[in-house]
């Protein structure tokens, strides 16, 4: 764990504009309000690069959604992972991967435990309290898809296919079961 001093979250929030402390969001179950410096807090101790906030704000919007069900997701007896899929350029930009091992990669991997503390230490997920899963909850995963690979199937990649431009940077929140 990097430790979370001023200097560093400091760094994060130049890469919004959104105000420290301005809610972004308010995550179930513990109904906590998501702030960029809460969540700033989080990327530096998970070891995320400061360019990472952007993708990390949209994160803690897509499962503050009340479409995303994550109170359902968190307070259920088997385990659930939750994943992000980012499309657009700034998947490549940051260097998100697509391919094998794509979990494990550098990355994705900060990336996912940046959004698991964020689970933990703004949604207020504790384990036997509001995280019921007998096999316990993974850590979350970020992925990016092959855009290149996809087209050359004749599909369009899942951003185009939701009505986004090709040009767009779109992250997507999903969970499944373990």
């Amino acid at each position: 764990i990097t430790p979370p001093t001023r200097e560093r979250v400091e760094e994060f929030l130049r890469f919004t504009d959104h105000a420290p402390h301005e809610p972004v969001a308010v995550l179930p179950p513990a109904n906590l309000k998501a702030t960029p410096w809460h969540i700033a807090v989080n990327a530096v101790m998970a070891g995320a690069r400061p360019e990472h906030m952007p993708l990390l704000i949209a994160a803690v919007q897509a499962i503050a959604d009340p479409g995303f069900r994550y109170t359902n997701n968190g307070a259920s007896t088997h385990g659930f992972t939750n994943f992000f899929w980012v499309n657009g350029p700034l998947a490549r930009q940051l260097g998100i991967d697509h391919g094998q091992g794509l979990i494990a990669h550098p990355v994705n991997s900060v990336l996912g435990r940046a959004m698991s503390l964020v689970e933990r230490n703004l949604a207020g997920l504790r384990i036997k309290e509001t995280q019921m899963a007998s096999f316990g909850k993974a850590a979350s995963w970020f992925l990016a898809e092959d855009e290149v690979a996809v087209t050359a199937l004749g599909w369009e990649p899942n951003h185009v296919d939701k009505g986004f431009a090709k040009n767009a940077n779109t992250i997507s929140a999903g969970n499944s079961t373990v």
